[in-house]
């Protein structure tokens, strides 16, 4: 559950940052950095095609849920309910962080200074992320 707020905290000073310069010293941030410095792809779609099989994988522990409705009270209700959401929270929790990350820095910067969640974490939130955190 912490993770989650963490999340929804940076997503949220993140908006600030691109809409209303919150942290920026009043200077919106925009969304201009998805399409400068080479676009989504400046390297090509090779980074993309390397990356697809991490990405499928990662997600290949959805089955879980089939497991989980032999174990579960009411199936049809719970399952069908997990199976519902899993869109909405891959799309908040994941395609939303990164797209906040990717509007707030260009591509070129991210990677040398450490991990870009908690480069926007400290910078627009104001805190230092716990250790145990980070490393989870």
């Amino acid at each position: 559950m912490i993770k989650i707020v963490t999340i929804v905290l940076m997503i949220i000073s993140g908006l600030g940052a691109i809409i209303f310069g919150l942290g920026n010293h009043g200077i919106a941030t925009g969304i201009h950095n998805l399409w400068l410095h080479g676009g989504i792809f400046p390297a090509g779609v090779s980074g993309l095609l390397m990356a697809l099989p991490l990405v499928l994988f990662s997600y290949g522990g959805i089955e879980m849920l089939g497991i989980a409705a032999g174990e579960a009270k009411e199936p049809e209700k719970s399952i069908s309910k997990a199976v519902n959401t899993v869109f909405w929270r891959i799309l908040i929790f994941y395609v939303g962080a990164l797209f906040i990350i990717m509007s707030i820095y260009p591509w070129n910067e991210l990677g040398t200074q450490g991990s870009p969640f908690v480069m926007t974490f400290e910078k627009w939130v104001y805190l230092q992320l716990p250790e145990s955190l980070i490393l989870s």
